[in-house]
């Protein structure tokens, strides 16, 4: 179930209007270090903290919220991030992030046959792992 989290995220509330749709995980296999991302993330804290001001009711919506600072970290050492989420584009997701420090990326897709083929298009012959869920 999706919960929204507050303070330094020690709080849990579940969210039940997440729009409907459809998380292709994809995985290619290989560990990262979370203390090494952390050590080269280099935060400066020039930009203004970010607030959603309302809960996405539609999926396009949703996928406008997608971010992550890691992921800069993480993908300039492992390019095969950003070849991921290049293919989950091609492949019709609305949007694709790396899930916290990586490697699982996911690409969010409206409906379940089209990130299904996705996955399948996906492992077939890359060796990377996939997954389809519904976080609704």
């Amino acid at each position: 179930m999706a919960a929204w989290a507050t303070g330094i995220v020690e709080r849990l509330e579940p969210w039940r209007g997440l729009p409907p749709c459809w998380l292709v995980l994809v995985n290619p296999r290989f560990a990262v270090s979370t203390a090494w991302v952390y050590q080269n993330l280099g935060l400066t804290h020039q930009r203004r903290m970010s607030k959603i001001p309302r809960f996405p009711e539609r999926v396009g919506e949703l996928v406008q919220l997608l971010r992550n600072d890691l992921e800069t970290v993480t993908a300039s050492r492992h390019p095969e991030i950003a070849a991921i989420k290049g293919r989950l584009a091609e492949m019709g997701a609305l949007g694709a992030l790396m899930s916290g420090s990586g490697p699982t990326v996911f690409g969010v897709f409206a409906g379940q046959p089209a990130a299904e083929q996705a996955a399948t298009e996906l492992a077939r012959g890359s060796g990377w792992w996939t997954a389809v869920v519904s976080p609704s």
